[in-house]
C-alpha cells in the first residue's frame, strides 16, 4: 500500500533523530556560550586580582608600620589616586610610579639611595642636596636626569574595566575602610596580613565585561565560531538521520513484503537473516512462521486427503454390496446383513474420532473434570480386552512397580496401595484412551506375542507403559506415530485394519488431562507407548 512520505515510520524515525539532535545542539550551544561568557569573566577577574599584588604588600607594611589605616585615604576619588601607581599592569608589568613616594629621611640619604647613572663619576656623599625649588624639578649635576611631566614611570594602559573604582579595602570583620560601597567579603578578595594574622581584606568587585569593547569582541568571536559549528552540526545530523531513518525503510519495506505474500498464501516467502539486531530477529521469526504455515498448509491438505480416502473406501464398501444385493447378485442373508452393519459401525467410528480431532482443535473438547481412579478404569478396560486377547493368542501381563509381572487373571486388578489414587479428568475419554492403547497392541502384534502393562507411582504421577512384542517401528517413524492417519510402512500397516487415528486421539486425550504421552522402543521388542497422568492424594481437596 502506497503512502505519502510524511507518513511513514522512515520519516517519522527521521524527524524524531533530527529533533533529538538539533535539541542537543541548540542545548550544548546555549550552555557553550554561557561557559564562555563565565570563563571569561572569571579569567579577567583572576587577573585582575593578580595585579593587586603590589597593592596588598604596600598595604601589609603600612600596617606593619603604623598598625592602622590612617595613612590610607578613605575618600573614593583620592583612594583610586593613591591606588593607580601601585597598580599592576596586565602580564606583570610594574610602572616605576608603583613604587610610591619616598619615605622621609635625612638630607642627603634621598639621593644617595639612588645608584649613580652608567658612566657617570661616584657622587660626593659628602655634600647633601640643595633644598627643592617649587615648579619644575631640577635634581643636582650628578643625579638621574628628571622625567619629563606625566609620564613618570612610561604610559599605563587604560583602566579600560574601570579596576580603581572596584578596588575596596576591608578591615579583618569586613567593614569597609576606603572604596566603593557595595563591597563585601562575598566578592573576590586577598588576605592582608601581618605576622600571619589577617588585618585586613583588599577585595575586588564584579566587573561588567559585557560593557568593554574588547569583551565584546572577543564574544561576539566566540559565538560566531560555535553558531558556524552549531550549523555544521545539525546539517550531519541531517545526513545522519536521514541514513539511520534510510537503514530502517529497506528492511521494514521487505518485511511487509513479505507479510503480503504470506498473507495471499505464499508460504514459501523468505527474507534474509543476516541482520543481528531486533529487525534481523524479526525476520528469523517471519521465516519460521512461513515455515510453520507451510507445514500446516501442508498437514491440512494431507487430512483433507486422508479424510477423504478413509470416508471413501467403507462408503465404497457398502455401496457394492448394496448394489450387488439389489441387483439379485447377493441374497438378502442375516450375515451379509451383519457385515454391512459392521462396515457402517466402523464408519461412524471414523467419523466419531474425526469429529473428536476436529473439535480438539478448536479448542472445544469436552473433557470433565471429575475425580477418577485411573487404574480402575484400567482394569475395566484390560478385562474386557481379554477374550480378545486370548483369541488372538497374546498373552496380557501386569507389573505394578518394581513388582514381577504377572498374567494371571487375578492380576489385573491393581494393589489397594495405589488403586484409590485419583485425577482430575473424564472417565469416558480415559477408557477410550486405554482402549486404543490396547487395540493399537492386539492389532500390530504377532500372534503368540505379549502385551505388558506397568503402572508406576512416581511424584504424585501415574506412569503408564504399554509393551508389546514383535513387530517393531524404526526410529525413524517413532516421533510420527501420533500423527493423524501416519501409518507405518511394513509389518503394522493398514492392511491390519487401522484408520491412523488411534494414537493421535490418544495424545489429544492426554494433553486435555494435563499428562504427556511418548513412544519408544519396547523391551519386548515391539513398541512401547508410555503415558504420564497427574494424580492427587487420596482424599485431597478438589475444585
Amino acid at each position: 500500500m502506497k503512502r505519502s512520505l510524511i507518513k511513514t515510520l522512515a520519516f517519522k524515525i527521521f524527524l524524531v533523530v533530527l529533533a533529538g539532535m538539533v535539541a542537543l545542539v541548540a542545548g550544548m550551544l546555549a550552555l557553550t556560550y554561557t561557559s564562555v561568557g563565565r570563563g571569561f569573566l572569571d579569567y579577567i577577574h583572576a587577573i585582575e586580582l593578580e595585579r593587586t599584588t603590589e597593592i596588598v604588600q604596600v598595604l601589609q607594611d603600612i600596617r606593619a608600620r603604623d598598625g592602622d589605616w590612617r595613612a590610607v585615604p578613605t575618600d573614593s576619588e583620592s583612594f583610586r589616586r593613591w591606588l593607580l601607581p601601585r597598580l599592576s599592569a596586565p602580564g606583570g608589568f610594574v610602572g616605576l610610579d608603583s613604587l610610591g613616594p619616598l619615605p622621609a629621611t635625612a638630607p642627603g640619604e634621598a639621593w644617595a639611595s639612588f645608584p649613580p647613572p652608567p658612566g657617570a663619576p661616584p657622587r660626593n656623599r659628602g655634600f647633601p642636596p640643595p633644598p627643592l625649588a617649587q615648579g619644575n624639578f631640577s635634581p643636582p649635576i650628578g643625579g638621574p636626569p628628571p622625567l619629563p611631566e606625566g609620564q613618570r614611570g612610561g604610559p599605563r594602559p587604560p583602566d579600560r574595566l574601570g579596576l580603581l573604582g572596584r578596588i575596596a579595602l576591608l578591615n579583618a570583620d569586613g567593614e569597609l575602610i576606603a572604596g566603593p560601597a557595595e563591597a563585601t567579603l562575598k566578592d573576590a578578595r586577598r588576605p592582608i596580613t601581618v605576622d600571619t594574622t589577617v588585618v585586613g581584606w583588599l577585595a575586588v568587585t564584579r566587573s561588567n565585561a559585557g560593557e568593554d569593547d574588547l569583551a565584546r569582541r572577543f564574544l561576539h568571536g566566540q559565538r560566531n565560531n560555535m553558531l558556524l559549528i552549531s550549523a555544521l552540526s545539525v546539517v550531519l545530523s541531517v545526513l545522519l538521520a536521514w541514513r539511520l531513518a534510510a537503514n530502517v525503510r529497506r528492511p521494514v519495506g521487505a518485511l511487509v513484503a513479505a507479510m503480503g505474500r504470506l498473507a495471499d498464501g505464499n508460504y514459501g516467502t523468505r527474507i534474509p537473516e543476516a541482520r543481528g539486531d531486533e529487525l534481523g530477529d524479526l525476520a528469523r521469526t517471519l521465516n519460521h512462521l512461513g515455515g510453520a504455515l507451510e507445514r500446516y498448509e501442508g498437514m491440512r491438505r494431507q487430512w483433507v486427503a486422508d479424510t477423504s480416502h478413509e470416508l471413501r473406501t467403507p462408503i465404497t464398501i457398502l455401496r457394492a454390496r448394496i448394489e450387488a444385493m439389489q441387483d439379485g447378485i447377493h441374497a438378502v442373508e442375516p450375515h451379509r446383513l451383519g457385515e454391512l452393519h459392521r462396515q457402517v459401525m466402523n464408519l461412524s467410528a471414523l467419523v466419531d474420532d474425526l469429529y473428536t480431532l476436529a473439535r480438539a482443535d478448536l479448542g472445544r473438547l469436552e473433557v470433565a473434570r471429575l475425580p477418577v481412579e485411573p487404574l480402575s478404569v484400567l482394569d475395566d478396560v484390560l478385562e474386557a480386552f481379554q477374550p480378545r486377547l486370548s483369541a488372538a493368542n497374546l498373552a496380557l501381563e501386569i507389573k505394578h512397580g518394581e513388582s514381577e509381572p504377572a498374567s494371571s487373571p487375578a492380576s489385573l486388578t491393581a494393589p489397594s496401595a495405589t488403586s484409590n489414587w485419583i485425577t482430575l479428568g473424564d472417565e469416558r475419554r480415559l477408557s477410550q484412551l486405554f482402549s486404543n492403547l490396547i487395540e493399537n497392541s492386539l492389532r500390530y502384534t504377532d500372534a503368540g506375542g505379549r502385551i505388558r502393562v506397568v503402572c508406576t507411582i512416581e511424584r504424585s504421577a501415574l506412569r503408564l507403559a504399554f509393551h508389546d512384542t514383535l513387530p517393531g517401528v524404526p526410529d525413524t517413524d517413532l516421533a510420527h506415530l501420533f500423527d493423524r492417519f501416519y501409518r507405518v510402512e511394513g509389518s503394522r500397516n493398514r492392511a491390519l485394519g487401522g484408520s491412523g487415528l488411534g494414537l493421535a486421539l490418544c495424545r489429544t486425550i492426554v494433553q486435555a488431562h494435563d499428562g504427556t504421552i511418548i513412544a519408544r522402543p519396547s523391551e519386548l521388542g515391539g513398541l512401547c507407548v508410555e503415558v504420564r497422568l497427574p494424580l492427587r492424594q487420596p482424599g485431597a481437596e478438589t475444585r
